[in-house]
């Protein structure tokens, strides 16, 4: 039964590689033009230390790749291979999310706005669609199917990664980014990636996070207060004496919905054994397995790293 959960322990394995926030960051900077280790310190006001240990991963999982630069044997590059390519539908969704919600984050709008697909000539404003049906994919166009079945199975699976994870939730202070990543601060963790998988599936209440997620009280309360801050999440009490509240995806929160499946689906598609897999999301409008592709709005093609031109 374990290959059919929505979120087992080898796909919450894959996102750790990808759901860091430091990691998002240097994916992000990488999508961006930055190649060098310098290049990455500065942008992301990374400690070096620390970006050697991220690159170091990336290279490891075969997202990145170092070679020498064609100046100097002694300096070296970092570049995407094939599988790291293949992470730009997610990159793209993140972007937008980023220039759609964050108005005031001049950067992201900027590039939005400067990023062009060279099939059709129009801007770049990527589209999640259905592989099956081609058309949009929206937060409540998704089922879960045999969901009460998988339930107990999924939550046993969770339960017994997370304990093993618990350390990570121990923060360094001088370990977290200095500026504000924005969608990548939201995220950036095993945690908060989880608590948004559960909103999507229907948990509501905060008994049922601890339940359903094995996570620290502490650290789901710190969770919840970022996804509400960020309004992303929407806090509704119904219950007085004490106080109980129960927390709602808001738009900006159900906008959410196709980068994160897009994170789940990279994972599956190039971390996973064909076992490890399950096809028990379904595409309502369609009926069929969901299989996330993103593609250009103007057109409808899915763009390539080479068909995408920067204009200035």
């Amino acid at each position: 039964m374990t290959n059919q959960l929505i979120l087992n322990e080898p796909i919450a394995a894959g996102l750790d590689v990808i759901g860091d926030r430091w990691t998002l960051l240097i994916l992000r900077e990488a999508f961006y033009g930055a190649t060098r280790f310098e290049q990455f310190c500065h942008r992301v006001s990374i400690s070096r230390a620390t970006l050697t240990r991220r690159l170091n991963a990336l290279i490891e999982k075969e997202i990145l790749y170092r070679a020498p630069t064609k100046a100097s044997s002694k300096r070296f590059e970092y570049k995407f291979t094939q599988r790291g390519l293949s992470l730009m539908s997610s990159s793209l969704l993140a972007l937008q999310w980023e220039a759609d919600w964050r108005q005031n984050n001049d950067r992201q709008h900027n590039v939005a706005q400067r990023l062009y697909h060279r099939v059709c000539g129009e801007r770049l404003a990527p589209k999640p669609v259905c592989r099956a049906c081609d058309t949009l994919v929206a937060f409540n166009d998704v089922s879960w199917l045999d969901m009460s079945e998988q339930l107990d199975n999924q939550l046993d699976t969770i339960r017994a990664s997370n304990a093993k994870h618990r350390k990570r939730v121990v923060k360094s202070g001088k370990d977290e980014p200095d500026t504000d990543p924005g969608l990548a601060s939201m995220v950036g963790d095993r945690w908060t990636i989880l608590i948004l998988i559960a909103c999507f599936f229907g948990a509501r209440k905060f008994d049922a996070f601890i339940n359903q997620l094995n996570i620290p009280s502490s650290v789901l309360a710190e969770r919840l207060k970022l996804l509400a801050e960020a309004k992303v999440l929407r806090r509704d009490p119904y219950q007085n004496n004490p106080v109980r509240y129960e927390y709602h995806l808001t738009d900006k929160g159900k906008s959410l919905f196709p980068f994160i499946m897009s994170l789940r689906q990279w994972v599956v598609e190039n971390m996973l054994e064909a076992s490890q897999v399950n096809n028990r999301l379904v595409h309502n409008p369609c009926g069929n397995p969901l299989t996330l592709d993103v593609v250009c709005a103007g057109c409808g093609q899915k763009p390539w790293p080479q068909d995408i031109e920067w204009k200035r």
